[in-house]
């Protein structure tokens, strides 16, 4: 189960990512329903919480953190919150 959250997860940076990089400005997608989409997903896959950056050539465009850090606690995630992934 954590595996295929991991899996959602890493597709989905690499996805946003690759929208990134075939425009030459954030895709209307990501400026205006990137939060709904996030928020759609987590409820999906039952993910309590993550962090999502998006760097194009060497300039964070967005940085932001999505739910909470663990399940029943109430102490969100920011874009500085650490994950144990490894």
């Amino acid at each position: 189960m954590i595996m295929k959250k991991l899996a959602f997860l890493i597709v989905f940076v690499f996805y946003l990512c690759s929208l990134i990089a075939q425009e030459s400005k954030l895709p209307v997608f990501v400026s205006d329903s990137l939060e709904n989409y996030i928020t759609r997903g987590m409820t999906k896959w039952e993910i309590p919480g993550l962090s999502v950056a998006i760097v194009k050539d060497g300039k964070v465009l967005i940085m932001k953190g999505f739910g909470v850090t663990r399940v029943g606690s109430k102490e969100p995630v920011n874009e500085n919150t650490l994950f144990m992934i490894g």
